[in-house]
């Protein structure tokens, strides 16, 4: 799923560079502003995958001599998933920052 919304994200950053929306300002901004929010709620989906996938496949054992280790590597997969989501968000944001930017060329 994350290639998949990856390769969605390729898709908006090509389509907003392209100068296709620069005639009308007021549309070309709403539009890159709609294509912010579609590229959110993708990457909230692809979220709320990984965390499905994170409690479904967890392994609560809280006694033995597993338990340290085991919430070590939950815990960095905890923060794996952390960067990843600003990594989205970060796309998402950068995708739109280019889109406003050549709304905003002549």
């Amino acid at each position: 799923m994350y290639i998949k919304s990856k390769a969605a994200l390729t898709l908006l950053l090509l389509a907003c560079a392209l100068p296709g929306h620069a005639g009308d300002s007021g549309l070309c901004t709403a539009t890159c502003a709609a294509d912010r929010q579609q590229c959110r709620k993708e990457a909230d989906a692809v979220e709320k995958t990984e965390r499905l996938e994170m409690i479904s496949n967890r392994k609560v054992q809280q006694n033995g001599p597993d338990y340290s280790a085991e919430m070590e590597s939950q815990n960095a997969r905890v923060t794996e998933a952390a960067n990843r989501r600003f990594e989205r968000s970060q796309a998402c944001e950068g995708a739109y920052r280019s889109c406003a930017g050549q709304c905003a060329m002549p």
